[in-house]
């Protein structure tokens, strides 16, 4: 029964939180499916909001779910009065749409459903640390790896995230891919629309979740295949955007900005005379906010996409009288304006601590050169689709066909001359202009097929769909096969466990059953991230050259290049800990006093093989043993004393 009532919740925050604003007079002139998936889309920033203004009357983290429910459930009145907006399909079509968006979620659904693999899968633990830190009730979640530290990763839907755990019982790093299949299944409903407003017919429409899945690098994805060795080449692209489902096998964010994308690219397609410029404008503004707060990255595309649709309609006439589209214009700079506003003090909020940018440059050099191919290849059908509607329907869709260019040479201008130095991240670029650009696929394919009989038509789409699908298979199975060497996992309520016989599964049930969850962890443990399986933040990474399992890059890189915190600090930190356990006596007391400025509780592990700081010493100072085995001790004391304090 706890299981049913758990996702009748989930279900409830994903769709009807969204809904106060995706059934609002700002989305009038869309059907009823395009406001649900508009209400999807919104609904983790509306959560998000819900739960920090909960959070902040002073109700405690369980409770902000009740919440959020009591907040929500009335939007259900709304669903109902907009009943006869929602026209269900029948027959043919209703298999149709069935098959179309039912084969990207069964491919997905092989790769997440092994618990271990999801939760452990490349920087999962990077966004389940934010979670667990809204979970033990902060307001602005801390660094877990670097204690104390503000956490610099924008975190408005790991609130909504925290929520979606409470509802589900659920530990964040296994939560997670609930919320992504909900995610797909609303980019599935968006896709279509998209398709529809460009004038495909049933088939064109019924295949857009399969082109939106699959259609970005098939062929670069395929030649991977035979030649792994050349995984960066201009022919093979990124393996990060090959296959484009790959990004909903893992706990990030961007798969919701992927539906935000598209509702965006719904509100700029809407004809003019059936939405006023100041619903058009609040709209667009309200889906920029929410995918700046969410994805930052993707700002910069979001205000490209609203800037398309103003140059298409100057250059192409828009449909209304310009002093009309004028009006249009200015109300759309003006809601723009204030949505980047409350984004600038969100952002100073998020960046609190970091001292460092991300290092985002433009580049000009050899570099650049080599990214050209990346893109047009990556992207060679949704741009061939293009081309021919350029071609061929011209005259019939300026406006839009116009749009449609400027985004390609947008977003390829920002994958070509952007340079985000840590791992080249600006192919995330290419995954967005895929969410863009992938419609057209099946509208050029239904014009082009058009005069075949529709046995024929029906053959030739599924002959390309499956050469886009195909190559994505094998790494679907590969991300749903348990690697080498996986620690072994279970999820225990909204707890992420440490199974045995690994050495550390005991110390870290003890640290998070009977620690506070303000205490700090300070162990002399490098291979495995303590802060996922206790949701206690460690004092700093011990030797943090290592790659922990669920972080997928080295601490040291990760917290000083990529998230751009204080050196300085960190170096005193890693040093503080190298005194601490030395064999040094006199390098104790001076190391622990640096810990307790933070004025917290702190657990304190030891290795058996090496127990330094001695058991005399650390219950000299206030510390009683919670846990002991063979491999690991823990000693905890729960606040610093009094004349300790005082010396600090």
């Amino acid at each position: 029964m706890r299981e049913i009532l758990g996702v009748a919740a989930f279900l409830a925050i994903v769709t009807l939180p969204g809904a106060w604003i995706g059934f609002s007079p700002l989305t009038k002139g869309f059907s009823g499916w395009v406001r649900l998936g508009m209400s999807v889309a919104l609904s983790p920033v509306v959560v998000a909001a819900i739960f920090i203004a909960a959070r902040l009357a002073g109700v405690a983290p369980g409770d902000a779910l009740w919440v959020v429910l009591l907040l929500s459930l009335p939007a259900l009145a709304i669903l109902w009065r907009q009943r006869s907006a929602f026209v269900w399909p029948r027959g043919k079509a209703l298999a149709l749409y069935a098959l179309g968006t039912g084969v990207p979620l069964a491919v997905l659904m092989v790769g997440i459903l092994d618990e271990n693999t999801r939760a452990l899968r490349s920087h999962n633990f990077l966004h389940s640390d934010i979670v667990n830190g809204f979970l033990n009730g902060a307001l602005i979640p801390e660094e877990m790896a670097l204690a104390g530290i503000i956490n610099g990763y924008p975190w408005a839907a790991h609130a909504f995230q925290a929520v979606a755990s409470l509802a589900l019982d659920l530990a964040p790093a296994s939560a997670f891919v609930w919320s992504n299949v909900a995610f797909l299944l609303a980019l599935s409903l968006l896709s279509v629309s998209v398709v529809k407003a460009l004038g495909g017919d049933l088939l064109a429409r019924a295949s857009a979740p399969l082109f939106m899945a699959f259609a970005v690098n098939p062929v670069g994805t395929g030649l991977r295949l035979l030649t792994p060795e050349t995984a960066f080449s201009p022919l093979t692209g990124d393996p990060r955007y090959s296959s484009f489902l790959r990004k909903f096998y893992l706990f990030n964010q961007m798969s919701l900005s992927y539906v935000l994308l598209t509702a965006m690219l719904l509100g700029v397609l809407l004809p003019d005379d059936r939405i006023g410029s100041r619903a058009r404008a609040g709209l667009l503004a309200t889906l920029l906010l929410a995918l700046a707060v969410v994805y930052p990255l993707f700002l910069p595309v979001g205000l490209g996409v609203i800037g398309a649709r103003i140059v298409a309609g100057l250059l192409a006439k828009p449909a209304v009288p310009l002093k009309e589209f004028r009006t249009d214009i200015l109300w759309t700079l003006l809601f723009v304006g204030g949505a980047l506003g409350l984004f600038v003090i969100y952002y100073a909020i998020v960046t609190g601590d970091r001292v460092s940018g991300t290092g985002v440059s433009l580049d000009i050099s050899y570099y650049v050169l080599r990214k050209v191919p990346h893109t047009l290849f990556s992207l060679a059908l949704p741009l061939a689709a293009l081309g021919w509607l350029v071609v061929n329907q011209w005259p019939e869709r300026r406006r839009e066909t116009m749009l449609f260019v400027l985004i390609a040479l947008g977003l390829g201008a920002l994958h070509v001359v952007v340079t985000i130095p840590h791992w080249r991240n600006e192919y995330k670029f290419i995954l967005a202009a895929s969410v863009l650009l992938s419609p057209l696929v099946p509208v050029a394919l239904g014009s082009i097929t058009a005069s075949l009989n529709p046995r024929r038509r029906g053959m030739l789409f599924a002959a390309v769909s499956a050469l886009c699908i195909l190559p994505a298979l094998p790494k679907a199975f590969d991300f749903g096969s348990r690697p080498e060497g996986l620690l072994s996992v279970t999820a225990d309520g909204t707890d992420l466990r440490l199974l045995h016989p690994h050495p550390l599964a005991g110390v870290t049930d003890s640290i998070r059953t009977g620690t506070d969850t303000k205490a700090v962890i300070v162990a002399p443990v490098q291979d495995v991230h303590l802060p996922g399986f206790t949701r206690r933040a460690v004092y700093a990474p011990y030797k943090p050259s290592g790659i922990p399992q669920g972080i997928g890059l080295e601490l040291r890189y990760l917290l000083l290049s990529v998230k751009g915190h204080d050196r300085a600090e960190f170096r005193q930190r890693v040093g503080t800990l190298e005194a601490f356990f030395s064999t040094d006596t006199a390098q104790w007391s001076p190391a622990l006093q640096r810990m307790e400025r933070l004025g917290r509780p702190l657990a304190i592990v030891i290795e058996q093989s090496q127990p330094y700081p001695s058991r005399t010493w650390l219950e000299a100072n206030g510390f009683a043993r919670l846990y002991a085995d063979q491999d690991y001790a823990l000693f905890y004391r729960p606040e610093v004393p009094d004349d300790r304090r005082r010396r600090n």
